[in-house]
């Protein structure tokens, strides 16, 4: 498996950044993220620069283009959109009709931002105020957001939705956003990574909207693992580490939508093989170090969906 390391929410002079597209796309060349998305509040009109100054200097960074579409009842990503469409017919007491025309207008995969957040100094536009969810028209969830500690605050509210969804058997990819507005200070925040077979067709960047689609991302402040799935049963297999892994306890958490929640001491090296109870329908896999609380949260899988009694990746 390719890990692609993705960042998938980011804002410039185009709209309220304060970065040009230069410095985004030097920042993103710089800290080694290999896919980045352009999404501007209401316009893509940093697409077509940064592209063309990304194929001069930096062709080794995709670029996916997309929008947050920013209104009173919340804050909506469309990534592969090319053109912004009319945000005022979006009705919070019936959004789906907006969402799909957000899906007939070319967006790829659309997502929520940040549901739970205030905003700075305090702005009840960003926290999702929507009346009613059409979930089959949205395609992933920003359960991390890592622009500021307004954001911060929402965070394990969103997580929680997601894996409730998950849980539901609802087919919703679990993304973070650093939400670039500036230069960030330096700290150790969850990260993107779309998981993509190796020598998958496509672009890098369509790789990364197919692994939003397949809900094949990773949440992650370190670990990376996939999951295999034959016979009842699944099998987590973890990317070598790219540096020592401290001496301390490791816990892999399965949480089943059957209500039971299984937890395993793991080296994050050596495979772990997971019997699924009958009937269970999906499964949301994560790791924590030393207990298994928010704050100690290292990652989030990509979700189990189950049919027919087979376990589906």
């Amino acid at each position: 498996m390719k890990y692609i390391r993705a960042e998938l929410h980011n804002h410039t002079t185009h709209s309220d950044g304060q970065l040009r597209v230069e410095q985004l796309l030097a920042y993103a060349a710089e800290n080694k993220f290999e896919t980045l998305a352009l999404t501007d509040h209401n316009t893509v009109s940093a697409y077509r620069p940064a592209f063309d100054f990304a194929q001069k200097e930096y062709p080794q960074l995709s670029l996916v283009p997309g929008v947050e579409i920013t209104t009173f009842y919340g804050h909506i990503l469309a990534l592969g959109l090319h053109r912004m469409v009319d945000l005022t017919r979006l009705d919070p007491a019936a959004p789906g009709p907006f969402l799909q025309t957000l899906h007939d207008a070319g967006a790829v995969a659309v997502g929520l931002a940040h549901p739970f957040c205030l905003g700075h100094p305090i702005s009840e536009g960003c926290r999702m105020n929507l009346q009613e969810y059409n979930w089959e028209l949205i395609n992933y969830i920003e359960v991390a957001n890592t622009s500021g500690p307004d954001a911060v605050l929402g965070n394990a509210q969103a997580l929680a939705l997601w894996e409730s969804l998950v849980l539901q058997g609802y087919r919703l990819a679990a993304v973070s956003g650093k939400d670039l507005h500036q230069l960030p200070t330096p700290q150790n925040v969850f990260l993107t990574y779309c998981i993509s077979p190796e020598g998958a067709e496509g672009t890098q960047a369509e790789r990364v909207l197919q692994a939003i689609l397949t809900q094949q991302t990773i949440v992650t402040k370190g670990p990376l693992f996939c999951t295999q799935a034959e016979d009842g049963s699944i099998t987590v297999t973890f990317a070598p580490a790219a540096l020592p892994l401290p001496k301390t306890t490791f816990l892999l958490v399965i949480q089943q939508s059957d209500g039971e929640s299984i937890t395993y001491e793991t080296d994050l090296c050596t495979p772990l093989k997971h019997t699924l109870a009958a009937g269970v329908t999906s499964a949301v896999i994560k790791v924590y170090q030393n207990s298994c609380t928010y704050e100690n949260l290292l990652a989030v899988g990509a979700p189990l969906y189950c049919e027919k009694g087979e376990a589906q990746r």
